[in-house]
């Protein structure tokens, strides 16, 4: 995957992923709040919170520039069962950050599960598909003169 396709789909994946954690909060699907971050570690608690969602989408965006490239190395491995154990991890590791504790495992984090699931398997598959694109080295090709039955 050359470097431009890594960050677009990084680019769009994180604004996606912004947008879906602010539907997410505004219609009370998670109890929590994605950029409370700010006044936890101090860190932009007098900025508007368009700022505060700006830095939320920059972080995501590194994450899962690192995420593409980590899913690249699993191209041998099914990618459902990567992407649900993967999906599964994040999601483990967002909630306990946000709690400290493992108070989190409650219906109203299953909408979450669900949205990082689904994005650890978009991630997944594309990083994938790319990998075993560049290691068949042929894509696309048109069948020459030679290639033909006459």
């Amino acid at each position: 995957m050359s470097i431009k396709t890594y960050v677009l789909t990084s680019l769009v994946t994180a604004a996606l992923f912004t947008f879906i954690l602010s539907f997410l909060k505004v219609f009370k699907f998670i109890k929590w709040s994605p950029i409370g971050w700010s006044t936890r570690y101090n860190l932009l608690t007098t900025a508007p919170t368009g700022i505060k969602w700006m830095f939320l989408a920059i972080f995501s965006f590194i994450i899962i520039l690192i995420l593409l490239k980590l899913f690249s190395f699993t191209a041998r491995i099914n990618p459902v069962f990567t992407s649900i154990l993967s999906g599964l991890l994040i999601w483990v590791l967002i909630e306990w950050f946000i709690k400290i504790d493992f108070s989190f495992f409650k219906k109203s984090s299953l909408p979450f599960l669900a949205i990082v699931i689904l994005f650890c398997r978009a991630l997944v598959e594309t990083a994938v598909f790319y990998k075993r694109t560049n290691l068949s080295g042929s894509r696309n090709r048109l069948p020459s003169h030679t290639d033909m039955i006459k």
